[in-house]
């Protein structure tokens, strides 16, 4: 199966020359965020770091902490020493419910003793999820353990048309069956911070990254009839754009506190 292929096929078109993280709770109705954390260790420290929190990670588990956090690690990508956390899926409302638990001081405190001394710098963000416009079914397409991250940047005049476009395009892989051909991707916007939207697609092993055949440009060319709807509409997603970059990230069991 092609689990990163979506993605591929939007950043090999970002290249033409023209005129590519959730979880599935089955019956339950998911909010759109997510409560990200990237923590950065020391230079040197990596050993010290990643033996602190994964006592760190026991000791939240044991407080009874009403999140479930999944752990990850850069497997490919500019740098390999960040460590991210992420927690999905919740409503505005819920944070506020979560920041009035009583274990929170009692593992924060255990945080700064424990992880802080190794860490050098560390990010927070919520992330949003678009499901409308995405393809991840629940079960093993998704379960990872690798993730594609694309992260995609415009400029500041970039307006709202890249967005209509991405919207487009999505809604014409939803329609035309990219999904059920063997492909998953999950758009993903960052709240804080710099502004980006962030692609997403899971693979089980190496095997499965592999370029799709046939790739997305010829499947959606062929079940449209023509190329020109699509040429413009990625015309349109790549203006003002002013970055791409990709990184692999790896679930690691050791450091994840996974629902009972």
């Amino acid at each position: 199966m092609r689990r990163k292929a979506f993605i591929t096929g939007i950043i090999a078109l970002l290249a033409l020359p023209l005129g590519a993280l959730a979880d599935g709770h089955e019956g339950e109705e998911q909010g759109a965020l997510s409560d990200v954390w990237i923590i950065v260790p020391k230079a040197g420290m990596e050993s010290e770091f990643n033996a602190a929190i994964e006592k760190h990670v026991a000791f939240r588990k044991e407080q009874g902490e009403s999140r479930d956090w999944n752990g990850f690690r850069v497997v490919i990508g500019d740098n390999l020493r960040p460590v991210m956390f992420r927690h999905c899926c919740f409503d505005w409302a819920d944070q506020d419910s979560y920041r009035a638990e009583e274990s929170l001081e009692t593992i924060s405190a255990n945080y700064y003793e424990t992880v802080y001394p190794y860490v050098d710098h560390a990010h927070h963000y919520f992330e949003e999820t678009d499901r409308e416009n995405s393809y991840w079914p629940e079960g093993d397409a998704t379960g990872g353990p690798y993730f594609w991250v694309t992260t995609l940047k415009w400029n500041a005049d970039a307006g709202p048309g890249p967005g209509e476009a991405r919207e487009k395009i999505s809604q014409l892989a939803l329609e035309h069956g990219w999904g059920e051909a063997g492909n998953n991707w999950l758009w993903v916007t960052r709240v804080g911070g710099e502004p980006m939207v962030m692609i997403v697609g899971a693979s089980s092993d190496f095997a499965g990254m592999a370029d799709p055949d046939p790739d997305f440009y010829t499947f959606m060319t062929e079940k449209m009839g023509s190329s020109d709807e699509l040429d413009e509409l990625f015309a349109q997603y790549r203006s003002r754009m002013k970055s791409v970059n990709s990184s692999l990230w790896m679930r690691d069991e050791t450091i994840s506190t996974p629902e009972d």
